[in-house]
Order: C-alpha cells, then sequence, then structure tokens
C-alpha cells in the first residue's frame, strides 16, 4: 500500500516475495546476506545508497523490464 514501509528479516529472501511485496506499492527495506552482492545505482547524502535485486535464474540481467 503506498505510503506504508514494509521492514523484513533475513529468513524473508527471494525476488519472487520481493516482486509481490513491490507490487503493493509500499517501500521495502530488506535485511539481507552480508555477502549480498548489491550494486550502487544512487548514492544518498546521508551515504545510504539504493540498489536493486534481481531473481537468480535471471543474475545475468541487470534491469528488469516489469
Amino acid at each position: 500500500m503506498p505510503g506504508m514501509l514494509l521492514l523484513a528479516d533475513l529468513g524473508f529472501r527471494g525476488f519472487d516475495l520481493w516482486r509481490a511485496a513491490a507490487a503493493t506499492g509500499a517501500d521495502l527495506l530488506w535485511r539481507v546476506k552480508n555477502d549480498a552482492v548489491l550494486p550502487v545505482r544512487t548514492l544518498l547524502e546521508d551515504g545510504s545508497y539504493l540498489s536493486e535485486i534481481v531473481a537468480a535464474r535471471d543474475k545475468n540481467r541487470r534491469a528488469d523490464p516489469t
């Protein structure tokens, strides 16, 4: 739902689950393993950054067309 923040812990992972949560319009904040590869797409003023995830089956694809 737009305007809501969904927090998910490390046990709730997977691209399909992320996609379903994103489809609600909520902002998502999920913990991931410390060895996850999360390329910096946008660096924010506070030093944090925006990244992206892709399904393992699409690991060579960086952009999600949907």
